[in-house]
């Protein structure tokens, strides 16, 4: 065979209303040569199928995108209700490198929304900010030169689930001084988010610079930062006003990392607790981090606390760990050295790790 699909039987299947084309990760590379040279053709025999309600593609280039022919809010489908674009070649290879949970979560995401994933971008991502603007579930993997602004807050209202991993230009994540600090139809940038994780972003400092709306971040259930060399800002006093859903975070591998709040932080007044429904903290390998929240008042329903490799962390404060049903999980030598302030110790259990085998603290922290 030299095709896929054989000329001319898309279009004659007027009654269609699911399509899924894909090329098998563990096939032969035959298979992604045959597909590139006739994804042209198959886009334009999709064009008499005004009937699909899901759509799922492996597109090669932005080019061929575009040609589905986005018209302002509308796909050229008219009752598309799913769609799953990914854009760009070798869409497989960042899953084997992410946490088998997190690869098993983008899966069952995808698989219920507007999913877009656009993989080893090069350029400005213009031609993906159109189709942004529909999705609910966005993947960026390895897009070394774009920046944030580059896709324009305004094309990130609808998302709900959002997975960023090594783009080199980030140094934050959203710009709150930005032209466009509201959305399309005036709605909140990731006012719908629930779910933000961010991978291998070597020159991120910040998840949110400047002003943030009220209302930005609101449905953010679960925060996870993992391998981020140059991340010093997670919390500041702005953004952790927004925060009221958020129920699990994990800081990894980010080395300078010394508080989870901004120091200017500590000055922050508040009524009472904030995250009031942290349920979940994971930290791990932050070899600068001395204090949690620098004595704030934070989770008051924490039911779990999991800390590995943190040296300096020799200290905790009973307002930054103050759920009643607390169990804390982490080294042994660890928590012997640990020195309370004004609480009586809650419950513990000591991971016995094994290096060369970490699937036992992988499972906890990504129980979600």
């Amino acid at each position: 065979m030299d095709s896929i699909i054989p000329t001319k039987v898309l279009s004659k299947l007027s009654e269609l209303n699911e399509l899924s084309i894909d090329v098998n990760p563990n096939a032969d590379q035959w298979d992604a040569d045959v597909w590139d040279a006739n994804v042209q053709e198959i886009l334009n025999e999709l064009s008499s199928l005004q009937k699909l309600k899901i759509l799922r593609l492996y597109l090669p280039s932005v080019e061929s995108l575009q040609q589905l022919r986005w018209n302002n809010k509308q796909v050229m489908y008219p009752d598309l209700s799913q769609f799953g674009f990914t854009v760009g070649h070798h869409p497989w290879r960042i899953i084997f490198r992410l946490p088998h949970e997190v690869g098993e979560l983008v899966k069952k995401w995808e698989k219920s929304k507007k999913c877009l994933k656009y993989i080893n971008g090069e350029g400005k991502p213009s031609g993906i900010t159109e189709a942004l603007q529909h999705a609910s579930v966005f993947f960026l993997d390895r897009h070394y030169t774009a920046k944030p602004s580059e896709f324009g807050n305004e094309n990130m209202v609808q998302l709900k689930f959002c997975l960023l991993v090594e783009c080199n230009e980030f140094q934050t994540i959203i710009d709150g001084d930005s032209e466009y600090r509201w959305g399309v139809d005036n709605k909140l940038v990731f006012g719908r988010l629930q779910y933000l994780g961010i991978h291998y972003m070597k020159n991120l400092r910040s998840i949110w610079k400047g002003q943030i709306d009220k209302g930005c971040l609101s449905n953010l259930r679960y925060l996870a930062l993992h391998t981020c060399p140059n991340l010093i800002t997670i919390f500041t006093p702005n953004l952790l006003g927004n925060l009221i859903k958020l129920e699990e975070l994990i800081v990894e591998d980010c080395f300078k990392v010394r508080s989870l709040v901004s120091r200017e932080l500590s000055d922050f007044k508040s009524s009472g607790h904030v995250l009031q429904n942290l349920k979940k903290t994971s930290l791990l390998d932050l070899p600068e981090l001395v204090t949690i929240s620098g004595g704030l008042s934070i989770g008051p329903v924490l039911e779990s606390l999991i800390v590995y490799n943190c040296p300096k962390l020799i200290s905790l404060h009973a307002m930054e760990v103050s759920g009643d049903n607390l169990k804390i999980k982490g080294e042994r030598e660890w928590w012997d050295a640990l020195k309370w302030r004004n609480k009586t110790c809650p419950a513990y259990e000591e991971y016995e790790i094994d290096e060369d085998s970490m699937g036992p603290l992988a499972e906890d922290i990504y129980s979600h």
